[in-house]
């Protein structure tokens, strides 16, 4: 039996804590963002796994949260300790990156957000779980923003 919640990544004391945080600049392109966003995820030997994802919402300044409607590998490799990387792009032009740590939830507060969020989109998806992506990094383009 999994756990509710699995975080993966580093924890600071004290917490479910992050370094970096979404530049506004950042949360404005994403509430323009045009099209589906990518998550990627990589398994223990190194390989590369990336979904297209609809249901992806900023949860607060420093985490998206990402439904599992359909998750198989990208899920093995969240409770395996992967990093993952969120990819959008915006109306005003550019793509994004935000990169870092990933937790898991199937039970919680967290969980039951993305159920209610998933279930407004379309009630038939499943929303089995909840990936949490911590922002530590933050790309436009090429640029670093955080």
């Amino acid at each position: 039996m999994r756990s509710s919640y699995h975080q993966t990544g580093y924890v600071a004391e004290g917490g479910d804590q992050t370094v970096g945080g979404l530049p506004e600049a950042v949360r404005e392109a994403w509430e323009e963002r045009k099209g589906p966003a990518v998550f990627g995820t990589v398994n223990v030997e190194g390989v590369p796994n990336v979904v297209c994802v609809n249901c992806v919402w900023v949860l607060n300044e420093e985490q998206f949260v990402i439904a599992d409607n359909t998750f198989h590998k990208t899920q093995a490799n969240i409770l395996a300790g992967s990093p993952g990387s969120l990819l959008f792009l915006s109306e005003r032009g550019g793509s994004y990156q935000v990169k870092g740590s990933v937790g898991y939830h199937t039970s919680g507060e967290v969980y039951e957000t993305m159920k209610r969020w998933n279930d407004a989109m379309d009630p038939e998806r499943p929303g089995g779980g909840a990936a949490v992506l911590n922002v530590e990094e933050v790309f436009r383009g090429a640029e670093r923003l955080v």
